[in-house]
């Protein structure tokens, strides 16, 4: 499949660098669940997704789960 032209990669806030292909990945899989849960077990666990910048190392995204009661 051929490659559709260049696009831009989400910057950090903070340093200005470009995600890597990591952080976009990571990005990706938490965005196609689009609800607050994951169905991964009983209410008791929890799950927490962070993205850090790879250059300067802050925190650019995080977002908790519980599981399903």
């Amino acid at each position: 499949m051929p490659k559709l032209g260049f696009t831009k990669r989400p910057l950090c806030p903070f340093c200005s660098a470009p995600w890597t292909d990591a952080m976009i990945r990571v990005f990706d899989i938490d965005a196609r669940h689009g609800r607050d849960s994951y169905d991964f077990g009983p209410e008791d666990q929890q799950a927490t997704v962070d993205i850090t910048c790879t250059t300067c190392k802050r925190l650019i995204y995080r977002k908790h789960y519980k599981g399903d009661s």
